[in-house]
């Protein structure tokens, strides 16, 4: 493939991907504003021709640019037989096999996950495209929230993170390409999240923002840089100076009342979580009394008094055992590592980093890995990414 081609090839399969990205904090919006404008109770439809047009659309460049391969196709059909095989001989795991969700993942998220992002060769106009999807999600989120009013009837934790992983674009895509107006959207966007939020997105947007700036921190610019310290240390003690008066502010204030993580700032449980610390304690008595038994996926939704466990290695060793699921996990961080610390490429360093913000970290706290698209697409982007010679300029 020439070099032109495969250009084009790139740019059609990152805007693929971000459209992907998109559905998420789209369907969230749009569901709810049609749920609180014309009392919709069934949104099924929608979503269903929303997944399937996204589908049709990245399907046609993946056949277009020749990546439906042989090898691609075996590699899909070992997923939907390894699931197949689950549903076979772990009766637990049946109906949770044939449910919507995991519906959704075979027959949209595996197949973008194998035949889309392994097909990307280059990400230089990843942040070219990205931001335009993340200006798009910051002015519809807070359309629905000061126009159609959607917080009365959205989560407010299926909202943050929907819109988590474009939040930390426009902020990467800001210092990126110095763009004043990346930072505007950016800054609108966190206000949204911050006022109507859960505690997680907001701190992992944080992280991102502090290990961005410490990777991309240039020692041979001392002077700069301490100039921007400085600022930093004196904004951060005029907060100090006036945190009183903001926390008084607040407390007589119904804002903190509509927001999850300014209600439990005030509350002094911003880390906190008294149900989760239960859930893990329930785990953590089936995983010492399971052995080397193997109950299969979803096994947690049987041992621990909540939806799922909340915590991916939880999950992996209630699914699949100590022994199997310790290897998961290990090969799991190995891929995390290789990608956000032993890639010397900064700019893949970064980019895995964003991804691992956006799509992996609240699976440690919340989420179930196996019914979530994200996690799926987070394992093909971090497999590309390491995959990548060291030439990539993002």
């Amino acid at each position: 493939m020439n070099n032109n081609i495969n250009s084009k090839k790139n740019i059609a399969f990152l805007n693929c991907l971000v459209l992907v990205i998109f559905i998420s904090p789209l369907l969230n919006i749009l569901n709810t504003s049609l749920i609180k404008i014309i009392n919709l109770t069934n949104t099924s439809i929608i979503t269903s021709i929303l997944y399937l047009v996204v589908l049709i659309i990245c399907m046609y460049h993946v056949v277009k640019y020749r990546n439906l391969t042989i090898k691609r196709l075996l590699v899909y059909f070992m997923f939907l037989i390894f699931f197949f095989l689950h549903y076979i001989f772990f009766e637990t795991s049946r109906q949770y096999l044939v449910s919507v969700d995991m519906l959704i993942i075979y027959l949209f998220y595996i197949p973008i996950s194998i035949f889309l992002i392994s097909g990307i060769t280059d990400w230089k106009d990843f942040k070219k495209i990205a931001p335009k999807y993340g200006k798009l999600t910051v002015i519809i989120s807070t359309l629905g929230i000061t126009v159609v009013g959607i917080q009365e009837h959205i989560s407010y934790m299926a909202f943050s993170y929907s819109i988590l992983p474009f939040l930390a674009i426009l902020y990467y895509s800001f210092r990126e390409n110095k763009s004043i107006i990346d930072l505007v959207f950016f800054a609108i966007g966190l206000i949204g999240m911050v006022f109507f939020g859960a505690r997680g997105p907001i701190l992992f947007l944080l992280l991102f923002i502090c290990l961005y700036e410490m990777i991309t921190f240039n020692y041979s610019k001392g002077s700069s840089r301490l100039l921007k310290l400085t600022i930093f240390l004196l904004f951060g003690f005029v907060f100090f100076l006036i945190n009183n008066w903001i926390t008084s502010f607040l407390s007589n204030s119904t804002i903190a009342n509509d927001s999850r993580f300014l209600s439990k700032i005030m509350e002094g449980e911003l880390t906190n979580s008294n149900a989760r610390t239960q859930i893990y304690i329930e785990a953590r008595s089936a995983i010492e009394n399971m052995g080397v038994s193997i109950n299969g996926l979803f096994w947690d939704r049987y041992v621990v008094n909540a939806s799922y466990v909340h915590n991916v290695f939880y999950e992996l060793l209630l699914s699949f055992g100590l022994i199997f699921g310790a290897v998961f996990i290990i090969l799991l961080l190995l891929l995390i590592a290789k990608t956000t610390l032993l890639k010397r490429d900064k700019s893949l360093r970064i980019l895995s980093i964003l991804f691992v913000v956006s799509f992996f970290l609240r699976f440690i706290i919340s989420g179930s890995f196996i019914i979530e698209g994200n996690f799926y697409l987070f394992i093909a982007l971090l497999l590309n990414i390491k995959s990548q010679k060291e030439v990539t300029k993002i």
